[in-house]
C-alpha cells in the first residue's frame, strides 16, 4: 500500500536473518554484488505471485491488488530496475476481478502474465492472459472461457514465440486441467481438457528442451491424491504423450516444476512427519527429480521450521537449484517469514537462509542473477498499512545485509 518503500544494504531495518546453513563453513566467501530490498504498492492491497528477469537487468513482478471497500481486484504488475528502484507499476484488467498468477519474459522484451477475470458479479469467470512491454504497456489481453472457473496458473514461451499455459476449470462436481495455447499476438490457438478422473488439476507447467511440455498437480482418482504427484507429457500441439502417478510416502502437495536442461525436471513439494510421542504434524519441502519418463531420480526431504510452505523453485547456471516458500515456526512464536534454500544439483542443500519482519513476510518466487545472486518476490504484512509487494536481491551465498 504504501510506495516505493526501499531498503538498501547500508540501511539498518527491522529485518530479522534467522539463519544461515552453508556449504561453505563458517565463513562464506564474501562477494561484492549488491543487496536490496523494496516494498512496491499501490493504495489497495498488493501481493505479488511470482518474478521475471528483464533483459536490461531488471526484474518484473506480478500479483493483485484488493481494493476496499469497493472489493474490487485488479491485475498488479510493476517493474524494478537492478539496483531495486521502481521503474513503473500498473494495475490491469476490467471492472470487477483479475489477477495474475504467473509471468514469462518473452523474446522480445516484453512480458506475458496468465490469471484470472470476472467481468462481473454474475460471471463465473474466465482464464486471463495479457502482455505488457517492457515500459508495463498493454500490448494485448484475452479472455478464453471454459465450461466453470477457469483459472490460468503457469505460463511459458513456446519456440514459435507463442505462449502455453496451464490452468484449471472448476465446474462444480467436476474439474479438469486445462491447456491452451495463444501466438505471439495473444489469439487463440488450440485449448485442450485434461485429467485422468473427475477432479484433477494442475499447478505448474515446464518446456522440454524437445518443445514437449511437462504439467504437475494431482488428481482425485485415489483418497490419498495428496501423496501422488500427477505428472503430464504432451507434445508441442497438446496431445497427450503420457500421463503418470508418481507415489510419494510422505508428500503433501506438489506446487512446480522447472526443467533441468539435460532431460530432466525438479519437482518442488511438501511433505510431512507425524510426531508419534506428542502428536504434533510437522511439513517441510519436499524436492525430486524426475528423467524424461518421469521416473525418480532422487528426491530429498528439507526442514526449515514446524510448517514449511512451497512457493517456486529456478534452475541455476550451475545446475544448482533454488527454492523459496514460507515458514512457520509455532513454537517460537515468529510471525511466518520467508526462506531461502540454495542446493547442489542433486539436492544437496548448501545453504538455508531465513528472512523475518516484525510481521508476516511470504516468500513467492525467485530467479537468478546475472551476478550469481538471487530476487525473491513476495508479500508483506505492515501494520499501518496492510500488504505489500516485496522484491529483494541476495547474493550468491544468500546475504542480504552484512555487518
Amino acid at each position: 500500500m504504501t510506495q516505493f518503500r526501499k531498503y538498501i544494504i547500508h540501511i539498518t531495518v527491522s529485518i530479522w536473518v534467522l539463519g544461515i546453513v552453508s556449504g561453505c563453513g563458517d565463513n562464506p566467501v564474501v562477494s561484492d554484488q549488491v543487496t536490496w530490498y523494496t516494498n512496491v504498492g499501490t493504495e489497495g492491497m498488493d501481493y505479488a505471485t511470482d518474478i521475471a528477469a528483464a533483459n536490461d537487468g531488471g526484474f518484473v513482478i506480478v500479483g493483485r491488488t484488493d481494493n476496499y471497500p469497493a472489493i474490487l481486484r485488479d491485475a498488479f504488475v510493476a517493474k524494478v530496475d537492478g539496483s531495486g528502484d521502481v521503474v513503473w507499476q500498473r494495475l490491469i484488467g476490467g471492472n470487477y476481478y483479475d489477477w495474475a498468477n504467473a509471468v514469462t519474459a518473452t523474446s522480445d522484451g516484453g512480458f506475458v502474465a496468465v490469471g484470472h477475470s470476472q467481468t462481473s458479479d454474475t460471471a463465473v469467470g474466465d482464464t486471463y492472459i495479457f502482455k505488457v512491454d517492457n515500459e508495463g504497456n498493454l500490448i494485448w489481453e484475452n479472455r478464453i472461457a471454459g465450461d466453470g472457473f477457469d483459472e490460468a496458473v503457469d505460463v511459458v514461451e513456446t519456440a514459435d514465440g507463442g505462449f502455453v499455459a496451464t490452468g484449471n476449470c472448476d465446474a462444480g462436481t467436476t474439474r479438469s486441467i486445462l491447456l491452451f495455447k495463444v501466438d505471439s499476438d495473444g489469439k487463440l490457438v488450440w485449448q485442450k481438457s485434461l485429467g485422468n478422473s473427475d477432479y484433477a488439476w494442475a499447478n505448474a507447467i515446464a518446456l522440454a528442451p524437445d518443445n514437449d511440455l511437462m504439467l504437475i498437480g494431482h488428481s482425485a482418482s485415489t483418497w490419498d491424491y495428496a501423496q501422488q504427484y500427477y505428472v503430464l507429457r504432451v507434445n508441442s500441439t497438446g496431445e497427450l504423450i503420457y500421463e503418470k502417478l508418481i507415489n510419494t510416502e510422505t508428500g503433501l502437495g506438489c506446487f512446480d516444476i522447472a526443467s533441468t536442461g539435460d532431460g530432466g525436471f525438479v519437482i518442488l513439494g511438501r511433505s510431512r512427519y507425524f510426531d508419534q510421542t506428542t502428536y504434533e504434524e510437522f511439513r517441510d519441502i519436499y524436492l525430486m527429480k524426475i528423467d524424461a519418463a518421469a521416473n525418480v531420480l532422487w528426491d530429498e526431504v528439507i526442514d526449515v521450521g514446524d510448517d514449511d510452505l512451497c512457493g517456486k523453485v529456478s534452475v541455476l547456471s550451475d545446475g544448482g537449484l533454488a527454492l523459496v516458500g514460507t515458514t512457520d515456526d509455532y513454537s517460537d512464536g515468529l510471525p511466518r517469514y520467508t526462506h531461502v534454500i540454495r542446493t547442489s544439483g542433486n539436492g544437496t542443500v548448501l545453504w538455508k537462509q531465513s528472512f523475518a519482519l516484525d510481521n508476516r513476510i511470504y516468500g513467492e518466487a525467485v530467479v537468478p542473477c546475472s551476478d550469481g545472486g538471487m530476487t525473491i518476490a513476495g508479500s508483506v504484512y505492515l501494520p499501518e498499512s496492510g500488504y505489500d509487494a516485496f522484491v529483494m536481491k541476495i547474493d550468491a551465498n544468500g546475504i542480504l545485509f552484512r555487518e
